[in-house]
């Protein structure tokens, strides 16, 4: 069971899924906070509080737009799974060929986005 949210954390949260439903990714810090009228430190601080109460994972440190909603009651229904799942594909794909590109070990990386395409394709209910 996923622990409360303050009121502004279910603003931020309700935001999240409808710019993602809009827009299929989620929204950067600098958009939280322009769309909160809060500066982007407080965004991040309440990302961090979404992501301890279990309604956003977090994705690869120092990228923007790297954390995913999770599925839940609260959560996007079946029609933003697939949305969810591609967007954090995406997102792995982007940040492993990032780290291709700068030489660094994509061992577990590249088991990362393995994990998100084969959920993906389960989302779709076909081969992706």
């Amino acid at each position: 069971m996923k622990a409360s949210l303050t009121p502004m954390q279910i603003k931020v949260y309700k935001f999240i899924v409808d710019y993602h439903a809009q827009h299929g990714t989620v929204p950067s810090n600098k958009e939280i906070g322009a769309a909160m009228n809060t500066p982007r430190s407080n965004a991040y601080r309440l990302l961090r509080g979404l992501i301890a109460r279990g309604y956003i994972n977090p994705g690869p440190p120092r990228t923007v737009r790297s954390y995913t909603i999770v599925d839940g009651a609260d959560g996007p229904g079946q029609t933003n799974k697939v949305h969810v799942a591609a967007s954090d594909f995406v997102q792995k794909h982007r940040a492993f060929m990032n780290a291709v590109e700068r030489g660094q070990d994509t061992e577990a990386m590249g088991h990362d986005v393995q994990q998100a395409l084969q959920k993906l394709n389960v989302e779709v209910g076909g081969n992706v």
